[in-house]
């Protein structure tokens, strides 16, 4: 089967780009314009598409970062185990905690190019209430297109639905997408395991983190 390629791209100009090198290259394919968070254009039925091979945002053609710099740079999942449920309106005080915890420990290494993610605004006001104001704080739909060294991810969502939407909501592939790879080097992500992996690609993405031992329980400040 010959090779098929879809693409989705906000900027006008890259759209451009890219329908005219797959025309010189005589490809196979759809380039479609648009913002893929908030309106993908590949679905079947109201599903998104699946594809064999997804690549977004590659990293390593960036100039000042060879291999070296990636020796450690394996994502990290933080389990909150049930310790730090929703509250109303999608807040979760004892995922800020965490990331206060966090954050300060990065910083006493001297650490500060780091941003502070969430699906939620709500949330995203918490956090900004509790955190530095210098720092990087924002919903992932803000963060879209950017970078810096260091990714943190507050998911929020801990519950006992079993309703996969009522349970995860917001939290969708897209987001969860666009989140995990706002990071030059390091991906910590904060959550709720067993409310999580309801979704099929959160679990595989939290059992490949688990496979690399990138899996932490957090004991305290779940709160």
């Amino acid at each position: 089967m010959p090779l098929r390629l879809y693409g989705q791209e906000l900027n006008h100009v890259t759209y451009a780009i890219a329908k005219m090198n797959m025309i010189i290259h005589d490809m196979d394919g759809e380039i479609a314009i648009g913002y893929s968070l908030k309106n993908p254009k590949f679905l079947d039925d109201s599903a998104l598409k699946h594809f064999e091979i997804a690549v977004a945002n590659p990293m390593w053609n960036q100039p000042g970062y060879g291999s070296e710099f990636y020796d450690n740079d394996d994502p990290v999942f933080v389990d909150t185990n049930g310790n730090s449920r929703e509250k109303m309106h999608f807040v979760n005080t004892g995922e800020v905690s965490i990331i206060k915890d966090i954050v300060e420990g990065y910083e006493s290494m001297g650490i500060n190019n780091i941003i502070v993610t969430t699906p939620y605004k709500q949330q995203e006001r918490m956090l900004q209430l509790n955190l530095q104001r210098a720092l990087r704080i924002g919903t992932i739909d803000k963060f879209q297109g950017q970078e810096d060294e260091v990714t943190i991810i507050s998911m929020v969502r801990s519950n006992n639905n079993f309703d996969y939407q009522q349970s995860l909501g917001f939290v969708n592939i897209p987001r969860s997408c666009v989140a995990f790879s706002r990071s030059k080097r390091k991906t910590i992500i904060v959550g709720d395991r067993d409310t999580l992996i309801k979704s099929r690609f959160l679990s595989r993405s939290i059992n490949t983190i688990t496979g690399k031992d990138g899996f932490l329980i957090w004991r305290d400040s779940c709160s």
